[in-house]
């Protein structure tokens, strides 16, 4: 992540170098650098290119909650397939793949009363949020089981979705 952040440092202080106005804008100089970034993910990991703004978004919503982009990227396609509207069988919903219970109580400590789980949004965000709580506590690998499998994270299956999310690391 370190390094991600101090590409971004040179890459803002070398664009705002060779800008002769006098006038900077971060945003312009953020959106550049975060769609150069989309880009390569969609190209490295073969994603359909239809899913570029959904995959910006979730660029932000890992740059806000300090997770990996490529980690958080994965871990949407292999829950929704970057579908929005996805529901699992057991009750999952939206690109994130967040159980209602669990979207209560996220909601909850991220002081929202309202949100929708088939909000790409909103979904990224509480997916983005949860993620990041879970890396606090633990490794990466086991923050992904945690994250598939919730209390049931010890399973032969969850060892796959973590070697699925994790396999270019």
């Amino acid at each position: 992540m370190h390094k991600r952040l101090l590409t971004f440092i040179w890459f803002m202080l070398f664009s705002c170098l060779s800008i002769s106005n006098s006038s900077i804008d971060i945003d312009k100089i953020y959106k550049e650098y975060r769609d150069k970034e989309v880009m390569q993910i969609i190209y490295r990991y073969h994603y359909d290119i239809k899913a570029k703004d959904t995959i910006a978004k979730i660029y932000d919503y890992a740059s806000k909650y300090n997770i990996s982009f490529e980690i958080f990227t994965n871990l949407v396609y292999n829950e929704s397939s970057f579908d929005s509207m996805a529901t699992s069988y057991k009750g999952a919903k939206g690109l994130c793949q967040i159980m209602p219970k669990t979207a209560r109580q996220l909601a909850n400590l991220l002081g929202r009363k309202h949100y929708n789980l088939y909000n790409r949004d909103d979904n990224l965000e509480l997916g983005a949020f949860y993620l990041s709580l879970l890396l606090n506590f633990c490794q990466p690998d086991e923050a992904l089981a945690r994250y598939y499998a919730g209390k049931n994270w010890g399973s032969y299956v969850t060892s796959n979705y973590v070697k699925s999310i994790l396999i270019f690391f």
